[in-house]
């Protein structure tokens, strides 16, 4: 599952100050950024962030922040989708079946939850749907963490999927945690409040100060995990 660590968010972000008052950034920058630092890295010290053989989501689908347009407003009738209940079964990145081995629905932006499932292999994935598509994921794993507007992360199958290295020793056996927060369409990610500068790697880092400042709202959402089912073959 490839994502952007803390390290490689707080990179990007050391960079970009460096160079003096600028326009905001756009996530598509700040991936082009975090891309580079990455193989910067890669040469360096010889490391592959983890999963990077299995990219789908994160950074890389979000869309550009609002560089002084008006941010968008609540739900609109425009903006909600039907849907997003997770499928029984989807189709991996390999052409595999999986099956639902855990779902939950919620119905409150602005706060986070852990989804805590036990994997069956090193393939497991997962989707999150949402009924605002302009909501704000933050989905955090260990030292991994994905940021993207919801209708943006995924198509008809998982958002994400791991392998055998990015699952690493110890994922089958135990159960995993999936720290999950959503925020809503006009949460200020990529701007300064009364409240500080809410930048990405202070989101990933605490995304409870975001939480107490957009507060919580109505709107839906789903996360299905799916793996083999257990004595599936």
């Amino acid at each position: 599952m490839t994502q952007y660590t803390e390290s490689d968010l707080r990179t990007v972000f050391e960079e970009y100050s460096a160079e003096g008052p600028r326009r905001p950034a756009y996530l598509e920058e700040i991936t082009r950024r975090g891309r580079a630092a990455r193989r910067r890295r890669r040469v360096t010290v010889g490391a592959v962030l983890a999963g990077a053989a299995v990219a789908t989501a994160g950074v890389a689908g979000a869309s550009g922040l609002y560089d002084g347009r008006s941010a968008p407003g609540p739900a609109s009738a425009a903006r909600v989708t039907n849907g997003i209940t997770p499928p029984a079964t989807v189709v991996d990145m390999k052409g595999e079946t999986l099956g639902l081995i855990r779902s939950e629905r919620h119905t409150t932006v602005g706060q986070g939850v852990k989804v805590t499932f036990q994997p069956t292999t090193y393939n497991t994935g997962y989707s999150i749907r949402c009924a605002d598509p302009e909501v704000f994921v933050l989905v955090k794993h260990g030292n991994e963490a994905a940021l993207a507007r919801c209708g943006r992360r995924h198509g008809p199958g998982l958002d994400s999927q791991y392998d055998w290295q990015s699952a690493g020793p110890g994922w089958l056996g135990k159960r995993q945690t999936l720290e999950i927060w959503l925020f809503p369409a006009d949460a200020p990610i990529g701007r300064r409040t009364d409240d500080g500068l809410f930048d990405m790697a202070v989101v990933v880092q605490e995304p409870d100060r975001l939480a107490k400042v957009v507060g919580h709202h109505p709107s839906e959402w789903t996360i299905g995990v799916y793996d083999k089912p257990a004595g599936f073959r």
